[in-house]
């Protein structure tokens, strides 16, 4: 059975996200919610960035807490909104990913903490 690998969950974190905030903000500018769907658009593509090695390798700190802070607040933001509009599940979803945001998030801060 392979090992946990936190590079790895992070990448999986990343890449979920990038794609749910990027069919995520396609609903809002349905619903006329332009702001929102350009801050979930630009949210989505900034993870997908995230992943292109040299750009991660150049700013690595600051990518990854900038991203999880916003990868928290979008997630449970949609979720609040899904909530609010009387979906029937995609809100469980969003919760699930704020959930996952918080505790890959943690777990960076913990690695990044100096010894």
């Amino acid at each position: 059975m392979p090992a946990f690998n936190k590079e790895k969950l992070q990448r999986a974190v990343f890449i979920l996200n990038g794609i749910i905030f990027l069919l995520g903000s396609s609903l809002y500018f349905e619903d006329g919610k332009n702001l929102f769907g350009i801050i979930q658009l630009m949210a989505g593509l900034f993870n997908l960035i995230a992943l292109v090695k040299w750009i991660k390798h150049r700013f690595a700190s600051l990518i990854d807490f900038f991203l999880g802070i916003l990868n928290i607040v979008i997630a449970f933001a949609t979720a609040i909104d899904y909530f609010y509009s009387d979906k029937k599940y995609i809100q469980y979803a969003w919760l699930l990913v704020t959930i996952i945001s918080i505790v890959t998030f943690i777990i960076k801060l913990k690695k990044s903490k100096p010894k």
